[in-house]
């Protein structure tokens, strides 16, 4: 057995055993949104709310030393627990000691006992159907939670192989599970448990992708840095079993708060470090992985936000649940929407979306929205005072009619403001397609295949800022074979090549990176002439690392098949030159052939007196 046998072995069981841990949060993050399911949209009446939310009260947590009670607060004149008899301030023991944390049941009994002021004395009431706003926003609430889920299921096997992003998709996987449906008193704690595990752990999970990027991108992890990670792990499942005895056994002690603040600790180190990682290698990486460490801090930071939110509501509001009564509800929601969206957007996408761009598209189509939706209510306005209608049939024709007008209109509205916004705003994307126009116009022009070639070339050089370019024709020994060099793209290209196969079939641009394509290219741009593939372009990436913009592709793609069509077209006339020497050649021949044959000097071995005569074709 070598040495390095042991070492592999060790690989593959943590592997195995980060696996199976993975599929069983998979599992219950799965079953809890079905029954999340059945509870928000297929049997809503079951819903009896949280404890603070159904019965009337704010059930407030004490935290002396000894068994943990509640204190009812903002007790409702008409709620459920003031029909029972409780009062503001009551100090209550209820039976099941973490009923405070459960989603109730309507119809089942809530119990417990007011153990001041005065004598002790048991109460118990059945839980209302839940009548309150919360219903609706739970199932807006069920939709984001379905929504992290799913981001968790997509970033986990689709890039299944990479721990690091593995470890990014159970965070959001563990972070959807919850207890925010009726269950019995046992389940409830094991729901609640899972839960609060899943949203403890989601720091940790983000901080391990975290490394994982790093590592990959900037440079090595240090061993001192693994082992700091496997500490915290360690402080965390041990903080968090201290906060399942207390919560279990409703009982708190100065060695338990100090427990949890350490945790609350932990888990800022956690967020914190990741936000280290994410910060230097923004600092250090430049072009797409640059902007894709600046999206996923800006995530990290969302995120951060999510859990400061909780953190707040827990410790300052005193309000252990983020059930829609809470103030900070709808913050929540938000962050838990958009976090894991940046997150998946940087992870899945190999070209970082281009700023710039969305702002042109924004002020575009923010400009027609404006101008169509103010010209439709002035038409209207006009309308009514103008022409009056009678009747709803009438005002609905005139509305109709006017609809089909404005929507008539709406590619010169297009046209119009896409050409000033773009000459007031984006003057030099403007001035840069204009040069790429100008250059295909005077192309057709070029009567020399290689002058155009080269010129081509160096347009696309010029227009993309100095990226590589290599231009491949046709070629009967290597297929394609590029004009002039094409360091670092290779000279010849294979026909099969999956790029070109990918072109062929899309009759469109295409990046390699999304193919089984080994070129190291980043864009690449095809000369088709019906369904031949006459050519190709290959683009390295442009010096600063921006990715290509969809207006510029389109630009390039159209410049590309005009170009193939103006070389295609050179040749052919390349072709016919050719081919009308050859025929004055053969014809020449055949006058020499008959006058050779007239002259006998085929029949016998003697030359003929003096040369033939001339040939001049008409």
């Amino acid at each position: 057995m070598t040495a390095t046998e042991p070492q592999v072995g060790q690989h593959s069981a943590a592997l195995r055993l980060w696996r199976s841990w993975s599929y069983l949060y998979i599992t219950l993050g799965v079953v809890s949104m079905l029954m999340y399911a059945q509870t928000a949209l297929l049997a809503p009446s079951t819903y009896g709310g949280a404890a603070s939310a159904s019965l009337g009260a704010d059930l407030i947590r004490t935290t002396e030393s000894g068994r943990i009670d509640v204190i009812a607060r903002g007790v409702k004149p008409l709620g459920p627990l003031a029909r029972a008899g409780v009062h503001e301030g009551d100090r209550l023991r209820l039976d099941i000691r973490w009923n405070d944390f459960r989603t109730l049941a309507t119809g089942e009994i809530f119990g417990f006992t007011r153990v001041a002021p005065g004598k002790p004395a048991h109460f118990a009431l059945v839980v209302p159907e839940y009548e309150g706003h919360s219903k609706d926003v739970q199932n807006y609430r069920f939709i984001i939670t379905l929504f992290d889920l799913s981001v968790g299921l997509l970033l986990f096997f689709r890039l299944r192989g990479d721990v690091g992003a593995e470890a990014l998709g159970i965070a959001f996987i563990a972070a959807a599970i919850t207890s925010n449906f009726p269950s019995s008193p046992g389940w409830s704690i094991f729901w609640i448990t899972v839960a609060y595990s899943g949203a403890a752990l989601t720091p940790f999970l983000i901080l391990a992708f975290a490394m994982s990027f790093y590592g990959r991108h900037t440079r090595t992890l240090w061993t001192a840095e693994k082992v700091t990670y496997g500490i915290l792990l360690l402080g965390l499942l041990a903080g968090f079993a201290i906060g399942f005895y207390s919560n279990y056994f409703a009982y708190t002690a100065p060695a338990i708060r100090l427990s949890l603040a350490l945790l609350f600790v932990e888990v800022i180190c956690a967020y914190s470090a990741s936000v280290v990682y994410f910060a230097r290698g923004y600092a250090t990486a430049s072009g797409s992985v640059g902007a894709r460490y600046g999206m996923l801090l800006i995530a990290l930071l969302l995120t951060f936000c999510l859990t400061a939110v909780q953190t707040y509501s827990f410790f300052v509001l005193k309000l252990a649940r983020m059930d829609p009564e809470n103030p900070l509800y709808d913050v929540n929601v938000v962050l838990s929407l958009v976090g894991p969206l940046l997150f998946a957007y940087a992870v899945l996408r190999h070209r970082v979306i281009d700023l710039g761009f969305v702002l042109n598209r924004t002020l575009i189509y923010g400009g027609i929205s404006i101008i169509m939706l103010s010209a439709f209510g002035l038409i209207e306005w006009a309308v009514g005072h103008v022409l009056q209608p009678q009747g709803r049939n009438e005002s609905a024709a005139l509305d109709a009619a006017i609809a089909v007008l404005v929507s008539l209109s709406f590619n010169r509205v297009h046209n119009f403001v896409e050409r000033y916004v773009e000459a007031l705003f984006f003057r030099s994307w403007h001035e840069n397609e204009e040069r790429l126009h100008r250059f295909v116009t005077e192309a057709s022009f070029i009567t020399r295949a290689e002058n155009l070639k080269a010129a081509f070339v160096n347009e696309l050089a010029r227009f993309t800022g100095g990226a590589m370019v290599a231009l491949y024709l046709e070629d009967r020994e290597v297929d394609y074979r590029a004009f002039a060099g094409a360091a670092p793209f290779p000279a010849g290209i294979d026909t099969d090549e999956p790029t070109l196969v990918a072109m062929r079939a899309e009759h469109g641009a295409i990046f390699p990176a999304d193919t089984a394509s080994t070129l190291p290219a980043a864009l690449a741009l095809p000369m088709l002439h019906r369904h031949e593939l006459l050519g190709l372009v290959l683009l390295g990436s442009k010096p600063g690392g921006d990715g290509y913009r969809p207006d510029e592709v389109e630009e390039m793609c159209n410049a590309t098949h005009q170009i193939g069509n103006d070389l295609h077209a050179l040749k052919i006339d390349q072709l016919e030159r050719e081919s009308e020497k050859l025929t004055q050649t053969i014809d020449r021949l055949k006058y020499e052939n008959a006058f050779y044959r007239r002259a006998g000097v085929l029949d016998s071995d003697r030359k003929p007196d003096g040369p033939a005569p001339d040939l001049k074709v008409v």
